[in-house]
């Protein structure tokens, strides 16, 4: 007879075994009873052999919630950047939006094919970091442009600034969030490893308990 159902998921055993090293019981807990079913009764003195077994996979199960805890961290943090590039890509949009208005009113719609701003504001990062720059680029081209009635200008470094400061924090986020998410990616492959390792030391503990239970099933 081998035991019962819950131990055919390794590493809830292998849960349940290390925790009952961990707390040093003197007797079975409720679940390792119910896993080791009618195999309490027989002589098998169980709480020295789940002790050693738990103790046997104590390093891999800590450094699995070690890992868990690093995968779920990094997932926050990754979570954090793709938030900031998302304000990132709003403050760099309204800053084009504004220049845009303002090229319109005073140069025209040639002006604004000049610096690519007669086209729709893409919300794509990459996209908007190409358009800012060559808007940005192009400022100083438009003091040879007329203005559509005497007396109107347009105070360049009024937009440069601002402008600069937009493109600056959205290129920064947008490396924020390529860092935090190879971050993600390695700690959940350091993660998955880990799962595997104690899966395979969790089947084997299960399978040295059905071992032992069918030979003390015998006598």
């Amino acid at each position: 007879m081998s035991l019962s159902t819950p131990t055919r998921d390794p590493v809830r055993t292998a849960s349940l075994l290390v925790k009952a090293a961990e707390r040093g019981d003197e007797t079975l807990d409720a679940e390792l009873a119910e896993v080791l079913g009618p195999h309490t009764e027989t002589s098998v003195d169980w709480v020295p052999v789940v002790q050693a077994l738990g103790r046997s996979l104590q390093a891999s199960y800590n450094a699995l919630r070690k890992a868990e805890d690093a995968c779920a961290d990094t997932e926050t943090e990754y979570a954090a950047a793709q938030r900031r590039r998302e304000d990132s890509v709003n403050a760099l949009k309204d800053e084009l939006r504004s220049l845009r208005i303002t090229v319109d009113a005073v140069f025209g719609t040639k002006a604004l094919t000049q610096l690519s701003l007669d086209r729709t504001v893409s919300g794509e990062p990459l996209a908007l970091l190409r358009l800012g720059n060559t808007a940005r680029d192009g400022l100083g081209e438009l003091s040879g442009f007329p203005a559509l009635r005497r007396g109107m200008a347009l105070n360049v470094r009024l937009h440069e600034a601002p402008l600069g400061s937009a493109l600056y924090e959205l290129n920064q986020a947008v490396m924020a969030v390529r860092r935090a998410e190879r971050a993600f990616r390695s700690a959940c492959r350091d993660r998955d490893a880990l799962l595997g390792e104690l899966t395979k030391r969790g089947r084997d503990a299960v399978e040295s308990l059905d071992k032992l239970a069918r030979r003390a099933s015998r006598h």
